[in-house]
């Protein structure tokens, strides 16, 4: 029996069905499918590290592929998380499209698209930094996000404080209204 992961040595494992075993380890866990069983599964899904699907959102692919071996409610959850992280794959595997309000990932992707032109925050410093003043927050933008666009250097600006903090999603950085900065330092 295996007792070594991709996440690490196994701690505990529990066998679900020949060939599907739920394991942890001390940093990670998931399922560990047999070469055998993987070939069992739908083309249209990934097959996994050496066959170990992680316990985070991969682990839906083991649900929906055995769905003899779980609860109905497992298999719900499921669906509910490949349509959300891995809505390609759920597309080819039902043969259907999926709206941007049934996945989370279109929707996030739905988003950077819109946003390919706005500076979009990747790191951010307090005033706590030496280089940046009190009641401000230094930020570190690119261009689209941290997909990026080539040949756009990165920028760095200052945002009032209360501003950055009140944003719910992604801080777009406005460079009529912030304003721009040399580069900041990684140490304080």
């Amino acid at each position: 029996m295996q007792k070594d992961t991709i996440w690490g040595p196994i701690q505990t494992s529990e066998s679900i069905a020949p060939g599907i075993r739920r394991v942890s380890t001390a940093s990670h866990g998931g399922y560990l499918v047999s070469e055998e069983r993987l070939r069992d599964m739908p083309a249209a899904f990934p097959q996994g590290a050496g066959g170990a699907f992680e316990e985070d959102c991969a682990w839906c692919f083991v649900v929906l592929s055995f769905p003899g071996n779980f609860s109905h409610d497992h298999y719900n959850e499921a669906i509910r998380t490949c349509k959300n992280w891995f809505p390609r794959e759920y597309e080819a595997w039902t043969h259907t499209t999926l709206s941007i309000e049934e996945s989370s990932a279109k929707r996030t992707e739905a988003w950077y698209q819109e946003h390919t032109q706005n500076w979009m925050v990747i790191c951010a410093w307090g005033d706590w930094h030496q280089d940046v003043p009190k009641g401000s927050v230094g930020v570190h933008a690119r261009q689209g996000g941290r997909q990026g666009r080539e040949g756009t250097p990165d920028q760095y600006f200052l945002v009032p404080a209360e501003e950055y903090r009140g944003a719910q999603t992604q801080f777009i950085v406005d460079p009529t209204r912030h304003r721009r900065i040399d580069p900041i330092t990684r140490t304080a």
